[in-house]
């Protein structure tokens, strides 16, 4: 949306020699340096998907930095600061922010607009370079995007004296999912067994209670043994979740990285997406399933009673009470929901989002 109305040039970070990223998933390593998108467009999976993103943009850049700090990171910061220099931008809008761009520091525009998905670490991911940094940099950045009223609270509480610069947007729902073709899906059929599909997926981490999903999950087999539970991401494990989740035959666990074909895959066969995490501020989880037309049953953590209205997109209970999980599991799974609507789009945030460059 934005893009559409300004010239818009996109820089995007990867890392060599990961050819699974948070969003993008390459079908083979990209080698250090600056690349145009046509010039991996055909290294890439899931390519109608980002199409749609990159569609009105002036230009779009990747970076692709080694894996460890040192001369590369130094000179691809140069070629990225001289890229934020030479442009004469308006508007530089960071989408999160890591010591491995610290030239980041040296930009300069009327105005820096910087995305901030999570104020404060989640539970197990806290950082102290990143922490130092990344409040470092708060001192130049003329404003702030938060996506819920939950995490504008959470940030004011503790950055107060930035409070005047915080703009709260809504996230929109992930329809370009939507055009994902499923051909190459064949070998995930074996995952859909049992009459009802809940679908856990997404990066684990501690603070999505993933231990407590397997530990209820057994409970609920026992109630209703047409169940079957799948797990879906990278992440570490420890011994005695892996062997819990290894003992339940109505668990499958896909312990990899999950490409968007892939996702959309099991989400079209899933009856009901669980998230059941211990702190959240929001999720593109929910975004992700709302797209698919799939209901979510969510704890009551962070903003996702901002995102999730029972009985029309899903449940929400009491964080780590196994008798209230349970009755929105089950709920969940014999109401019908209109999870979008007759919603198709997210022209209805477009006025909001156009007002950060105001």
């Amino acid at each position: 949306m934005v893009s559409e109305k300004y010239c818009l040039d996109v820089v995007i970070v990867l890392i060599e020699g990961e050819t699974d990223q948070t969003v993008f998933a390459t079908k083979k390593i990209i080698k250090s340096g600056i690349y145009k998108w046509s010039d991996i467009r055909d290294k890439v999976n899931d390519t109608c998907v980002f199409d749609a993103y990159f569609e009105y943009c002036r230009s779009v850049n990747f970076l692709v930095f080694k894996k460890n700090y040192g001369i590369n990171t130094v000179l691809l910061n140069f070629k990225l600061l001289c890229l934020m220099l030479k442009g004469g931008y308006s508007f530089i809008h960071f989408d999160d922010i890591s010591p491995r761009i610290f030239s980041a520091l040296f930009a300069y525009s009327k105005t820096i607009i910087l995305n901030l998905h999570d104020p404060v670490p989640h539970t197990g991911e806290f950082k102290k370079s990143d922490k130092f940094f990344r409040q470092l940099f708060f001192f130049k950045v003329h404003k702030f995007c938060l996506y819920s009223n939950y995490s504008a609270e959470l940030f004011r509480a503790k950055f107060n004296n930035f409070k005047d610069r915080i703009v709260v947007l809504n996230l929109p729902i992930y329809f370009s999912y939507r055009r994902i073709s499923l051909s190459q899906c064949s070998q995930l059929k074996s995952c859909l067994t049992g009459d009802k599909l809940i679908l856990f997926f997404g990066r684990i981490s501690e603070y999505k209670g993933l231990p407590f999903l397997v530990d209820s999950f057994k409970q609920f087999t026992c109630r209703a043994d047409n169940l079957h539970l799948v797990i879906a991401g990278s992440g570490k494990v420890d011994d005695r979740l892996s062997k819990l989740i290894n003992a339940n035959d109505h668990i499958t666990f896909i312990n990899r990285f999950i490409s968007s074909s892939e996702l959309v895959f099991l989400l079209r066969n899933c009856d009901l997406v669980v998230c059941p995490y211990t702190d959240a501020t929001q999720s593109g989880v929910i975004m992700t399933a709302m797209a698919l037309n799939r209901p979510v049953v969510a704890s009551n953590v962070g903003s996702f009673e901002e995102y999730i209205i029972e009985g029309q997109n899903g449940q929400l209970y009491m964080q780590g009470d196994f008798k209230d999980f349970s009755r929105a599991i089950f709920l969940g799974l014999n109401t019908l929901y209109e999870v979008s609507g007759a919603t198709t789009s997210n022209k209805h945030l477009t006025a909001s989002y156009l007002s950060v460059y105001d």
